[in-house]
């Protein structure tokens, strides 16, 4: 079966089940619709799917032998959209604005191709439809429930579209591919005075004005600008009246590296830098994770075998991927067994308006792009099962 011409038969269904779960968007770990949506169509196909976490969605088809495991996330992000789409979401907490409702509606697609086309899989597909990518919490508790088991996966592969290309373009690279992200919330506290007498208390801001110009300097002065290292604070909060020194601050940030050496430096000395300086003004403060990624990495070899199956189904070279400073939890995954994730292009080679990035109120993904990554993700399977068995 060419897996391209099918998708592109099937493309008005595609497009209808993207726009489900595009109008009925939903955060986090809390998907009942696309669940259940998803659940519906799978069996219509003529599978068993299992509920394995909450909204984590399992189903396999095939043979005996090696295991491929393909991946859809399934999670909007929580904000409102303005992208004047007929089908946008009304929902003013949710917003289909990363693009996994396109996500979904191509691994329905791949699901559906596999199905016709059982006799040529040489052995087992694994389809994994995840929440709470944004979050980064759905991989990883999709892991624990079993979803790289029963039958272990060998590989895993996924795609994530974006406005960075054209549509019918692929962009990926071997090696590190996303950062890794570490979230983290600085707990200040000092002691309250009024702020006519600043000799009685510790202000907590000052400690805070410290510790941020502080951690500034890891990267400044700490780490090679080679070795590639972000680390951003994004909030600081205390206080609430102007002559009143408050009793504590809170800041909170993002730590994102290439390098898992260097990641593991730079958590230490936050730590430190974070402790110590509380203490030399005569405070305390601690650390708090609220986030812990890896980097993301994508197997050299699976990769090279990815790019080969891209241009034997649509007669083109893909495109070497930039470094991503973005982060994904599909990384829990790439820790244990061979993993490629890519992006597939999403905008109209026809489009001329203003270019919006993902997570923008106002994107406009193109639908076409659906069933390049319903095509590809079976194309993957289907060639790599046919070499490995």
């Amino acid at each position: 079966m060419n897996y391209y011409e099918r998708a592109r038969q099937i493309q008005p269904d595609l497009v209808t089940y993207r726009r489900y779960f595009h109008k009925n968007a939903e955060v986090g770990y809390d998907l009942p619709k696309a669940t259940e949506y998803v659940v519906q169509k799978l069996k219509e196909f003529g599978y068993s799917p299992e509920v394995i976490c909450q909204s984590g969605v399992v189903a396999q088809i095939g043979k005996p032998g090696k295991t491929v495991l393909l991946r859809a996330d399934m999670d909007a992000m929580p904000m409102v959209e303005e992208s004047g789409l007929p089908f946008a979401c009304t929902d003013a907490l949710a917003a289909h604005t990363c693009g996994h409702d396109l996500h979904t509606a191509a691994l329905l697609g791949t699901a559906r191709m596999l199905r016709e086309n059982e006799e040529a899989l040489r052995g087992t597909v694994k389809l994994m439809f995840q929440p709470a990518e944004e979050i980064f919490w759905g991989a990883k508790e999709m892991i624990k429930n079993g979803v790289l088991k029963n039958p272990t996966v060998d590989i895993a592969f996924a795609g994530h579209v974006t406005p960075r290309y054209p549509t019918g373009m692929i962009a990926l690279r071997a090696g590190a591919a996303m950062a890794s992200c570490y979230g983290f919330r600085i707990k200040i506290r000092g002691k309250a005075a009024h702020g006519a007498n600043p000799y009685d208390g510790i202000s907590p801001i000052n400690i805070g004005v410290h510790i941020y110009l502080a951690l500034q300097e890891l990267i400044a002065r700490e780490i090679n600008f080679q070795d590639g290292a972000t680390l951003t604070i994004g909030s600081f909060q205390s206080g609430n009246v102007q002559n009143t020194i408050p009793e504590e601050a809170e800041l909170m940030g993002t730590l994102r590296t290439f390098n898992q050496e260097v990641r593991a430096y730079l958590i230490q000395r936050i730590t430190c830098v974070v402790e110590k300086t509380a203490e030399l003004f005569r405070g305390s403060a601690e650390v708090e994770v609220l986030s812990d990624v890896p980097v993301e990495y994508n197997d050299p070899k699976l990769t090279a075998d990815v790019s080969r199956y891209f241009k034997d189904l649509f007669g083109r070279e893909a495109v070497e991927d930039v470094l991503i400073t973005g982060s994904e939890d599909f990384a829990f995954v790439s820790e244990l067994v061979p993993t490629v994730d890519l992006y597939v292009g999403a905008v109209s080679p026809d489009y001329d308006g203003p270019f919006y990035s993902s997570h923008h109120a106002k994107i406009v993904f193109d639908e076409d792009a659906i069933g390049v990554s319903a095509a590809l993700n079976a194309e993957v399977a289907t060639r790599w099962l046919e070499e490995n068995a």
